[in-house]
Formats: C-alpha cells, sequence, structure tokens
C-alpha cells in the first residue's frame, strides 16, 4: 500500500512529490503520458512560488541566477502595474521557465528523493472506504492493475478525472471563441482599444468597430 498515489505528472503532481518525500511519506505518481510533453506551453512562473523554489534549492536549477529579486513592474490585464511603489513588501517575483523544463528538474528532483514516477499509467477509476482508496489504472500493455493507497490526490488538470469521480464541482464559464481579453492603456489614448496581432510589433491597437479611431 502506498501513502499517497498522486493522478498526474505535470508540475503540481510532481512538485507535491518532492514535498511528500521531504516530508517521509511515500507516493507513487501515475501519469498518463509515455513520455514527458515537449510542447510549447507555459513560460514562466509568477509570485511566491519563485521564493519557494529558491527555498527548496530549486530555483537555479530551473533557469534562475542569484536569488530570486522582486520585480519592479509587471503587466496585468493589459494594464502595467509599477510594483517597485511597495518597495520591501512587493510580493511579486519572476522566473521564466518553459513548463517542459520545470517538469524536467522537478521529475529529476523527485527521483533523486525517492519518489516512484510511473509513465503510461491511465487511471480509470477510484473506490474508497474507510481505510484505503482503490486506483485502477491501465498501462502501457493494455492490462489493468488495482492501486492501492491511504490517499488520492487528482494533479490531473483542468478536466481531472479523481476531481469528477469525486463529486467535486467546478463550476464556471469557457467560451472557445475568445482567445484574451486586454485593455491597452496608455498616456495617449484615453479611448478603448482592441488589440489586434501585427507581425512586426506582436500586439498593436485598433479601433473598435464604429468607434474613434486611437493612435
Amino acid at each position: 500500500m502506498f501513502d499517497v498515489i498522486i493522478v498526474g505528472g505535470g508540475p503540481a503532481g510532481l512538485f507535491l512529490a518532492c514535498e511528500l518525500r521531504l516530508a517521509g511519506v511515500r507516493p507513487l505518481v501515475l501519469e498518463r503520458r509515455p513520455e514527458p510533453d515537449l510542447a510549447d506551453k507555459a513560460h514562466g512562473l509568477a509570485g511566491q512560488v519563485v521564493r519557494l523554489l529558491d527555498n527548496r534549492g530549486l530555483f537555479e536549477r530551473c533557469g534562475g541566477r542569484g536569488a530570486p529579486a522582486p520585480a519592479p513592474g509587471f503587466f496585468f490585464g493589459g494594464m502595467p502595474l509599477p510594483l517597485h511603489a511597495l518597495g520591501d513588501e512587493n510580493p511579486m517575483y519572476l522566473l521564466p521557465v518553459n513548463q517542459r523544463d520545470l517538469e524536467r528538474v522537478l521529475s529529476e528532483r523527485a527521483a533523486e528523493l525517492g519518489a516512484e514516477i510511473r509513465r503510461g499509467w491511465d487511471v480509470l477509476s477510484f473506490s474508497q472506504n474507510e481505510d484505503r482508496v482503490d486506483v485502477v489504472a491501465r498501462g502501457a500493455d493494455g492490462k489493468e492493475t488495482t492501486f492501492t493507497t491511504r490517499y488520492l490526490v487528482g494533479c490531473d488538470g483542468g478536466h481531472s478525472l479523481i476531481r469528477k469521480q469525486a463529486g467535486i464541482a467546478f463550476p464556471g464559464t469557457s467560451d472557445d471563441h475568445v482567445v484574451d481579453r486586454t485593455a491597452l492603456i496608455g498616456p495617449r489614448c484615453r479611448r478603448r482599444c482592441c488589440p489586434h496581432r501585427s507581425p512586426a510589433r506582436g500586439r498593436r491597437s485598433a479601433p473598435r468597430p464604429g468607434g474613434p479611431r486611437c493612435r
């Protein structure tokens, strides 16, 4: 019997495995993908998680240099935030790192700490009683295996099978036709503008249909 089974070998699941091993807990990570995902996804971390990585000795392994320093400014919703005005209370730390590199570092660290990571295992279902959780997963050979654990953690993304089977709601709405919603604000443009892509600059301001032109 495992102490904890973690479903999902992304950044959240791998970091949790590291933390559990540091606490003396024996986790098993079950990841559906047979190999690490090399797709271009997230490109950085922001906030106190950067300091947490540094506290665990992972800041420089993820590409950071020296010690983390607060960012003097940040853009949120298209609006510049002058965070330097907060002085020592500035909470914003930045670490540019691709998700694939972050997962590689966390996977290496989890293995160093003795966490067991099994790739190519697709979790199908689970059942529980007062003493344990039985997790049914299918391996790369197509055979189903039942794993037993004291606790089960779902780190398997927004469409989490574990969350759904546990009856945990995830309320909210989404729109497949909306990419982003931003407001470009500057001293020369006080009217509302719509962002559009530009091959040269990456993003530019264009007038809203039927509205005044901004430059």
